[in-house]
């Protein structure tokens, strides 16, 4: 008798073992999906990014830099501004106009277009994977001159935002007009002042004028929708399916 009662435990833990295996294989393949979806927004996002930066290129426009892994296009402080200076330079209009050109021809395949276009040509990208565009202001961290007419680098980086994102949609107001699948303007404004920066502004406790330099810059990021709840029901009912 006690020989029956450890083979039926036997049996029932192998059945049990079996079982959670079973679940295992079942929840792998679930986030090896849930992970395609993800590298699928990912590769949207560079795509996006790499159209964009060969409108820019086209347009003449080759001092901008590409953050792939960020996702955002950043425009150094001397491409559109003077030093300490928010108002935009002759040479910045010239890139805002190119810049806003090329939005104006890539955003229809991202997001919900006020622009007539051909939807055969977005068919290599899911529509409306945008969720928002972010212009954001960056400064370095020296104080600045109140006599220059911005009470500190906030009020400097902040109206650097402004001003670009109001020269961008000066150039065509349909670029204001652009949403997400939520039915939201995707365009937005941020600033940060000397929070964000993208290299060191001092190294051993000394001041870095070239990290300094690189960390004066508007960035306009782009963030991708995540993926849908009705592809994860989709994945959660594919499970629940093979186990039926």
């Amino acid at each position: 008798k006690l020989d029956q009662e450890i083979n039926d435990l036997r049996d029932q833990l192998e059945n049990e073992i079996a079982q959670l295996e079973a679940e295992k294989e079942d929840l792998e393949e679930q986030l090896s999906r849930f992970y395609q979806l993800v590298a699928k927004v990912e590769e949207t996002k560079r795509q996006l990014l790499r159209e964009l930066q060969q409108k820019l290129s086209h347009q003449g426009i080759n001092d901008i830099i590409v953050d792939f892994d960020r996702g955002v296009i950043g425009f150094p402080e001397d491409l559109l501004f003077k030093s300490g200076q928010a108002e935009i330079t002759p040479t910045g209009q010239s890139v805002i106009r190119a810049m806003a050109s090329a939005l104006i021809d890539v955003l229809p395949c991202y997001s919900n277009s006020p622009v007539e276009f051909q939807e055969t040509r977005c068919k290599h990208v899911p529509n409306k994977a945008l969720a928002t565009i972010f212009v954001e202001g960056h400064t370095d961290p020296r104080p600045i001159r109140f006599a220059r007419g911005y009470k500190n680098n906030w009020d400097l980086s902040s109206w650097r935002a402004i001003n670009t994102f109001t020269g961008l949609v000066n150039q065509d107001d349909e670029l204001d007009e652009f949403k997400n699948d939520q039915g939201q303007k995707l365009l937005s404004i941020a600033a940060y002042e000397a929070r964000r920066g993208v290299a060191p502004n001092y190294i051993d406790g000394r001041m870095n004028p070239r990290g300094m330099e690189k960390n004066r810059r508007v960035d306009i990021r782009f963030l991708m929708s995540p993926p849908s709840a009705k592809a994860l029901k989709a994945i959660d009912a594919s499970m629940g399916s093979k186990t039926d």
